[in-house]
């Protein structure tokens, strides 16, 4: 990871997070509830009886952390501190609504980005202007900006070169994400994460936040998680296809599943797919 992720991630822990993996919609009883209810009886146990995916339930290392996720890095639901002060003070005397998907019936972990807090699903439930919402991201921006100008004058931003001076001091998202990391930037919005907030449209917004570990059909996003805890028949109802999963099974692979979920998953994944799937002979193939 590059020096400038190192940098902002120094900040993503004074600003605080949601991240999508700490989000707890449910409580422990009724998520196993759900997991339950979503199968039909004649549905063979082993697809509904799922080990715990990571044996004490602690997970964030490699793919492990995309396991949860709706969106692929941490600015649409994970940064949302940074724009609450903001949010709050748009609504002034009003109280800010907040817990509105504990009553939308959605089953866990969610699939719409409308069932749990982010600083889109937010904005729409407490009647905040998107452009308002643009407004909190630039700001935010420019906080990042003065932020790596200042590293880089103490010196800690590398390669400490005029070239790199000059980058920095263009202030824009694009040409700083190109020369500074080599994978999307979770600390800087780009133009297009913009645009994709100001159409409202929730699918734009799924393709351009969503991780890429989950399965986007229309507007609904199918993580890991929401695999893992369903039937090869839920997948069928959703509009899942064992072409969507062949896409995706190499980045399975990479979660660090115990021995146990992991031949659990496979088992899953081969009846849907009618073809054999060993996660573990994947992984140990890549080295």
């Amino acid at each position: 990871m590059k020096k400038l992720l190192a940098i902002l991630s120094i900040t993503a822990v004074i600003l605080g997070s949601t991240a999508c993996n700490e989000i707890d919609l449910k409580p422990a009883d009724e998520k196993a509830e759900t997991q339950i209810t979503t199968t039909t009886q004649s549905t063979p146990s082993q697809f509904t009886d799922m080990p715990s995916p990571f044996g004490g339930g602690i997970s964030g290392i490699g793919g492990d952390g995309q396991f949860y996720r709706q969106c692929g890095n941490d600015k649409l639901d994970g940064f949302l501190g940074h724009l609450w002060d903001d949010y709050v003070e748009y609504l002034g005397e009003k109280e800010m609504i907040t817990d509105w998907y504990e009553h939308e019936g959605e089953t866990f972990p969610p699939t719409s980005i409308m069932a749990y807090q982010n600083i889109y699903s937010l904005a729409v439930i407490n009647d905040i202007p998107m452009e308002f919402v643009i407004e909190s991201i630039d700001k935010y921006n420019e906080y990042q900006f003065d932020l790596m100008l200042r590293s880089f004058e103490s010196g800690h931003f590398l390669p400490n070169t005029e070239e790199t001076k000059a980058i920095l001091q263009t202030r824009d998202a694009e040409t700083i994400l190109k020369h500074f990391s080599d994978e999307p930037n979770p600390y800087l919005y780009t133009e297009d994460d913009k645009s994709a907030l100001l159409t409202r449209d929730e699918e734009m917004i799924l393709k351009q936040f969503a991780n890429p570990y989950a399965i986007i059909i229309k507007d609904k996003v199918y993580t890991p998680a929401w695999l893992y805890n369903h039937t090869p028949d839920d997948y069928r109802k959703a509009g899942i296809t064992p072409e969507m999963l062949e896409e995706k099974l190499d980045l399975y692979a990479e979660i660090l599943f115990t021995d146990e979920a992991d031949r659990a998953f496979s088992a899953k994944l081969t009846e849907f797919m009618g073809e054999e799937v060993s996660l573990k002979e994947r992984r140990e193939s890549r080295g």
